[in-house]
């Protein structure tokens, strides 16, 4: 074979195995990040439930602050939609 295209073969591998090590970090790194995800999701439900637990108290509470000083709107706290 000719010493010129065993070469370019030579080279084409290396680049290749390069390519492959860098596909590999970059997998690592979404599983990292889809873990990552994965925990944000679960506290923005958590937060969510708990918001519509106390979302009446806390509309109970408002009203009254306002009634007290005067500024009376009687408004609920909005809801969460998904």
């Amino acid at each position: 074979m000719d010493q010129t295209i065993l070469d370019k073969l030579m080279d084409l591998d290396y680049k290749l195995t390069g390519i492959n090590i860098k596909l590999s970090k970059i997998e690592e790194s979404l599983g990292i990040v889809e873990t990552g995800c994965s925990k944000m999701e679960d506290h923005i439900t958590f937060v969510e439930n708990v918001y519509n637990v106390v979302r009446a108290p806390l509309t109970f509470v408002k009203n009254q602050v306002e009634y007290i000083s005067g500024t009376n709107s009687k408004k609920e706290l909005p809801s969460i939609k998904k």
